[in-house]
């Protein structure tokens, strides 16, 4: 596995501008995380990087996996070597710390989608993969002074039924709607040959906090009736489901804006399936590659088999690294 470090500056790929590393660098990701992805490791120190303003591209066997803002550097000086122990983490970080100058608003049909990216221009964000959406805001809508422009986005995100923020391996912005966990979405199948998954797998499970039934409301004064979205976990083959367990109700889910009663659904539905996923959690271990943030992998274990959501990766950049998956169980197989 070979492992480079390139510097980005100025939209451009520098691949004579490059880190060295120095033992085993990491690539973690975190999906329940506001900012997804980072990175961690440590480097010599390169004269001519501008770590205040350069990114950084990991690039392994030629395909990235993933562009970092570095967030922090501490120098080291081991004997007459001069370190960087530099941590970084995804474009999400530049959202993250960009606030709102002076109140925002926008008005009643403005576009849901146009308003997101141009909230992610603000930030420097410009390459972006969205996936379509015509909703439009059902209100005028206003932003306090200072507010969080990352909070703003993933909250618009949220209204229209759509995943919050993340960074793809390629460095662009996603920006893509919720889709219910199905075999048919799995990224990824580890089982014997050369990505088998190591013995050492372990398991647990929470079923004395489960619910299996959720309603969402949407209460809000601009509008003119309270919308109402349910949805239940009726699968057999789950353990929490109401086939199992019978019905147990979550407490009402209160949200006051909402693009659509689609969208209300889409919320409804989000919530059942979370908790269908919190059911078994596994953690696992494989040869390194690239993944994700939030993907569905099939493992194929003496032990355990069943398609999971990775909710946690750490990806080993060294010699004989490797890669430690924690998932939630999706499906049986």
């Amino acid at each position: 596995m070979e492992v480079r470090f390139y510097l980005l500056r100025d939209g451009m790929l520098r691949q004579d501008l490059e880190l060295a590393a120095v033992g085993t660098p990491k690539v973690l990701m975190n999906a329940a995380g506001d900012i997804k992805t980072s990175l961690r490791g440590c480097f010599r120190e390169n004269p001519e990087a501008r770590l205040l303003t350069d990114h950084i591209v990991c690039v392994i066997d030629g395909q990235s996996c993933g562009e970092f803002v570095v967030s922090g550097c501490e120098s080291i000086l081991d004997g007459d070597c001069s370190l960087w122990q530099i941590e970084a983490y995804d474009q999400a970080l530049l959202v993250s710390r960009n606030r709102q100058e002076s109140r925002r608003s926008a008005l009643a049909g403005s576009s849901y989608m146009e308003l997101i990216q141009g909230l992610l221009g603000d930030c420097g964000i410009y390459r972006i993969l969205a996936d379509r959406c015509d909703e439009v805001l059902a209100a005028d809508r206003e932003w306090e002074l200072g507010a969080v422009t990352l909070d703003i986005v993933n909250q618009l995100l949220e209204e229209i039924g759509f995943d919050s923020l993340w960074f793809d391996s390629d460095g662009n912005a996603r920006l893509q709607k919720y889709c219910p966990p199905t075999g048919d979405s799995v990224r990824h199948i580890y089982g014997p040959g050369d990505c088998a998954p190591e013995m050492d797998c372990r398991s647990s499970w929470d079923v004395f906090t489960a619910k299996n039934v959720f309603v969402v409301v949407a209460d809000s004064p601009d509008r003119s009736q309270t919308l109402t979205a349910s949805a239940s976990n009726d699968d057999k083959n789950s353990p929490v489901s109401t086939v199992h367990l019978g019905r147990i109700m979550a407490p009402v889910t209160v949200v006051e804006n909402v693009a659509s009663q689609e969208a209300l659904q889409t919320c409804a539905d989000r919530l059942r399936d979370e908790s269908m996923l919190s059911a078994q959690t596994v953690t696992f271990y494989t040869l390194p590659n690239i993944h994700q943030v939030g993907e569905l992998v099939a493992l194929e274990h003496p032990q355990l088999e069943g398609i999971f959501r990775e909710i946690r990766w750490e990806l080993e950049l060294g010699e004989s690294g490797r890669m430690c998956h924690e998932g939630r169980r999706v499906l049986f197989l």
